[in-house]
């Protein structure tokens, strides 16, 4: 097979589940931590999403504006704030979740089982390829932050 069509084909695989699964993942990853952590300190958010704080300051401006989540100045510290989702932003959250599960459930429903684990072997063989070749640096996702996804 020509390389060139497998990456065409791959690209078009990729964006289509970057945008069908929500593209960018910030307010996600924010949201995932706050519902399972219920109340955390902004600094403690920080350290876990590993963002620059300008960048996690304007996603929390975001939600706050969307009715998502509060930030309350903290009583023992008033430089630090406290966020919490709101019963609107878990609600949210929830239905979201619920909604890309059912997504992840018919994605590859056109496949057999066997040829499930078949694209699931050959994709594991060449992401291991490609990140022992191009030393390729990232940690996925779901591997950096387990415990939330």
């Amino acid at each position: 097979m020509e390389n060139e069509r497998l990456l065409n084909i791959m690209e078009k695989c990729g964006h289509f589940l970057y945008h069908r699964k929500g593209g960018k993942k910030g307010q996600r990853k924010i949201m995932d931590i706050l519902v399972k952590e219920g109340e955390i300190s902004q600094k403690r958010l920080l350290e876990l999403v590993n963002i620059r704080s300008g960048s996690l300051s304007e996603f929390l401006i975001k939600l706050e504006s969307k009715g998502l989540i509060t930030r309350e100045k903290s009583a023992e510290d008033k430089r630090q704030f406290k966020i919490k989702p709101t019963p609107q932003g878990e609600a949210f959250y929830n239905l979201k979740k619920r909604e890309e599960y059912e997504q992840n459930r018919i994605l590859f429903d056109a496949l057999t089982v066997d040829e499930q684990e078949q694209l699931e072997t050959l994709l594991s063989r060449l992401l291991a390829y490609w990140e022992n070749t191009f030393e390729v640096n990232y940690t996925p996702y779901h591997q950096k932050e387990d415990k939330y996804v």
